[in-house]
Parts: structure tokens; sequence; C-alpha cells
């Protein structure tokens, strides 16, 4: 159980570098570093602390918005730029988790 734990605290912390770095070569930062770097880790945290009571669904609608909220917080964009993006991404993050879940379940039956 703490193995599991732990590795999705690495997973979220994966997650929001890459969110962070896809952000930021699209669009130019609003905030300082150190208050860009806390509204990541603050978002994340919540990701992370939500993940482990929510269903699958809430948890994709949960990383849309904690993305859309960060993003149109931190970074000069758009709302309708904002929605797309954060689409994009959430989209991007469901495909990859089926296609990892699809490959893990065909070396174990855990």
């Amino acid at each position: 159980m703490i193995k599991e734990r732990i590795c999705f605290a690495i997973l979220f912390a994966v997650e929001a570098a890459i969110a962070w770095f896809y952000y930021s070569n699209i669009y130019s930062a609003k905030k300082l570093q150190p208050a860009l770097s806390m509204s990541f880790v603050l978002g994340y945290l919540l990701l992370f602390f939500l993940s482990i009571y929510a269903t699958p669904a809430l948890n994709l609608l949960m990383f849309f918005f904690i993305n859309l909220i960060l993003l149109l917080f931190n970074f000069k964009c758009s709302a309708k730029a904002g929605i797309l993006q954060s689409a994009f991404l959430t989209f991007s993050n469901g495909a990859s988790e089926v296609l990892v879940n699809l490959i893990l379940t065909s070396f174990s039956f855990d």
C-alpha cells in the first residue's frame, strides 16, 4: 500500500512537471518562479489527495479544472485557449494512463 502511494506521488510530480513545461513553452508566465512553483505544488498536492478518495471520472474532471486554474492564474492566456490547452493535456494524460495500464496488464495479473 505504501509503495503504491509513493508511485502515485512520483507520478503526480512528473505530471506537474509536464504541465508546467508544456504551459511555459506556449505562454509567458504572469508570476515569479517561487509563486509559480508553489501554485503547481499546491495544485498537484490537492489532486494527489483527491485521487485517494475519488472515482476515476472525478479525478479526470479535477485534473482538467486544476490545470485550467493553474494555467489561467499563472500564465498569460485567454479563457478559450486555457480550456483548449487544459482539455488537450487532460486527454493526453488520460490516453497515456490507459495505454500504460494496457501494457502493464499484459505483463502481470494485478
